[in-house]
């Protein structure tokens, strides 16, 4: 209906903004096919209001304007797109404000491929918090979801550090033009962003440079772009403090690192315990806690997608696997549990999960994803059985969100069971969900920094 040319030129003209070009660009409904047809779009549109009335020379020189940016950026290397475009991420839609115009460079699919968790936080965390950034960023990235931060030193750093260390995809949200990188401290971490299927992004055109307004404009993208917004270290009025407010604005599920004692009275943390306090955001503090959110997390956005990708198939094949190989687990629960009235949804809960896993994946995979090793497992041929019973209406838990009353009801055990499941796994057979083997360093000897992070 319209180029991308003229979208960007309608953008150069003065006093129109993201508002006001959404809402003409909605209003189109025939093809604009020359200058001509833009000035007699842009004349309809504007009688009547406070919007200059533009000459045939504002739109040629807007359109001049226009031609100039897509010129550069193609040379550079960068592509542009609308609102309207198939590769305009969907879940930006969502929040009132969304960008009319994306720059990027690298695999934009990998926004709409994967569910999105923004890693943030102060530029100047503590010690612990960069590694538990980075570290939590490389967990999350296992799972394969793609981590979005602003690429700026400290947490954004340590989230797309963490990512790529977890053979993962990580997005870093700009604040100016994508012909050059601020910090220029970050250039070869922008590189190796672009080497590993991530991608650059920006709402600002080629030789923008940063304003301060910008990176408060760059934040409410990290957060309409994302699920889950984990704020690793902030004090009570740092520039983290945008996000978490867009965050809330957009309905996106906060979490903040809730610090061991030693850390408790450093001010860079001051803002994860306001909004723990306040009951704004869901405080994580054990390795346990992220396995058991990256499930929920996975359960509400695969119901809520209308794509069905592979990676998710890692997460509930460890778990059907697991389910499947250990019958004693039903009994294990019941032995964690002795005297509590959950032990029954613990159990349910958990094979909720495992017929998921038949539901969601027996056609587009084959039943071998989810099928121990030995076809003749009684455990496993009665699961796929109540599969083909109840494929119409699954228990109720797997289509709980993450802050359900159920959810939280069965949070604790479902904790303790994945905790259950993992040292089992470390016991026998040493990998996890993700397939890569990472209880063992290069040296041969058992990686346990994960835990040795949250113990500080």
């Amino acid at each position: 209906m319209i180029s991308t040319e003229y979208v960007i030129a309608i953008l150069q003209l003065p006093k129109i903004g993201r508002k006001t070009a959404a809402r003409f660009l909605d209003a189109l409904t025939y093809n604009i096919n020359n200058k001509e047809d833009l000035y007699d779009f842009l004349k309809e549109r504007t009688v009547g209001t406070k919007l200059p009335d533009y000459s045939r020379a504002d739109i040629e020189a807007a359109i001049a304007e226009a031609e100039g940016i897509v010129s550069l950026s193609e040379k550079l290397g960068v592509s542009i797109i609308t609102y309207k475009d198939e590769l305009y991420p969907k879940q930006l839609l969502e929040i009132p404000d969304f960008p009319i115009v994306l720059s990027y460079k690298g695999n934009i699919q990998s926004l709409s491929e994967k569910p999105n968790i923004a890693v943030i936080g102060t530029r100047e965390p503590t010690e612990y918090g960069a590694r538990i950034g980075e570290r939590i960023a490389e967990v999350f990235a296992g799972y394969k979801f793609n981590i979005v931060s602003g690429l700026a030193i400290g947490c954004d750093t340590a989230g797309h550090k963490g990512a790529l260390k977890g053979k993962g995809t990580t997005t870093a949200v700009l604040a100016h033009g994508l012909d050059h990188i601020y910090p220029k401290e970050n250039r070869e971490l922008a590189d190796e962003i672009l080497q590993n299927d991530g991608v650059l992004l920006s709402e600002y055109f080629v030789k923008t440079r940063a304003l301060s307004n910008f990176f408060v404009e760059r934040d409410r993208i990290q957060a309409g772009l994302s699920q889950l917004v984990v704020v690793v270290e902030t004090g009570v009025k740092g520039g983290t403090m945008h996000t978490v407010k867009y965050c809330e604005e957009y309905k996106r599920s906060l979490v903040c690192i809730a610090h061991p004692d030693k850390w408790l009275n450093h001010e860079k943390v001051q803002g994860n315990q306001m909004l723990i306090r306040e009951g704004r955001a869901y405080g994580i503090s054990t390795p346990e806690e992220i396995d058991v959110l990256s499930y929920l997390l996975l359960d509400n956005y695969f119901e809520t997608s209308f794509t069905k990708e592979i990676y998710i198939k890692n997460f509930y094949d460890a778990l059907g696997h697991y389910f499947v190989s250990f019958p004693e687990l039903k009994k294990k629960s019941v032995e964690i549990h002795t005297g509590s009235n959950k032990s029954s949804y613990f159990y349910e809960a958990y094979k909720s999960i495992c017929l998921r896993i038949a539901g969601e994946f027996k056609l587009d995979f084959g039943v071998d994803y989810v099928r121990p090793v030995d076809s003749t497992n009684r455990t496993a041929n009665s699961l796929f059985k109540e599969h083909i019973s109840e494929k119409v209406n699954q228990v109720a838990f797997t289509r709980r969100r993450l802050y359900s009353t159920f959810a939280k009801e069965i949070q604790h055990d479902l904790i303790q069971l994945w905790d259950f499941v993992q040292h089992t796994n470390n016991q026998n057979n040493k990998v996890n969900p993700s397939g890569d083997d990472l209880s063992k360093t290069k040296g041969g000897e058992t990686d346990d920094s994960q835990y040795k992070l949250w113990e500080e």
